[in-house]
């Protein structure tokens, strides 16, 4: 079934990133003045137990070879408004002050990645939001093999990738961009949601 081409395309791209070094988590919602920049995209992410406890799924464990502090450039050939579906360096591109990215994975290929990109500023967040969601946008009219989703926006600020489920998320929250992703779970769009609104609570406790 395409459905699940799809999805194992966007698995192994991820499976892809390889981290220069992996780091302890933090759990820790960031404050105006607690660290530097390169700290902020680290305070943002969730936990591996913040994540079993939204998937209600206990299984989750972190790779730290699948802990990164850059974005990856993985789906190069890809039609050029559909790169931003699967890799994180069309979707993030550059100006951002910090970047995080893990992934939990489990039993039966289950997983939650997130992706975090920090900005100067709020319009420089918004700008990149705005590239995603056109681009998004695009590749769902091209109707092209193995990018076969249609897109939903939510909230203006939201813009969710769906195959057979919403389970992409993009969401700008003052600046910084957001990306959860969830593979193999039934109910992918709720964990999406939710995982993404309690990185967004973060942010609104800044």
């Amino acid at each position: 079934m395409q459905s699940l081409s799809v999805m194992a395309r966007l698995l192994a791209v991820w499976c892809a990133i390889v981290a220069a070094a992996g780091c302890a988590e933090n759990d820790h919602a960031v404050t105006a003045t607690a660290a530097p920049h390169s700290l902020i995209a680290d305070s943002l992410i969730l936990n591996v137990e913040d994540v079993q406890r939204i998937a209600k799924f206990d299984d989750l464990t972190s790779d730290p070879q699948q802990d990164t502090r850059a974005p990856g450039n993985l789906d190069a050939q890809a039609p050029a408004p559909c790169r931003a579906v699967f890799d994180q360096q069309a979707a993030f591109a550059q100006g951002w002050n910090s970047f995080r990215s893990v992934w939990y994975s489990g039993a039966s290929n289950k997983g939650v990645t997130q992706a975090v990109g920090v900005y100067p500023d709020e319009s420089a967040a918004r700008n990149a939001f705005g590239r995603v969601s056109s681009d998004l946008a695009a590749c769902a009219a091209l109707h092209a093999d193995g990018y076969n989703f249609t897109t939903q926006t939510p909230t203006p600020s939201t813009v969710e990738v769906c195959f057979e489920k919403c389970r992409v998320v993009y969401r700008w929250q003052s600046s910084v961009l957001i990306d959860v992703s969830v593979q193999h779970f039934s109910d992918a769009d709720r964990i999406a949601a939710e995982v993404v609104k309690a990185i967004a609570d973060r942010i609104n406790g800044a």
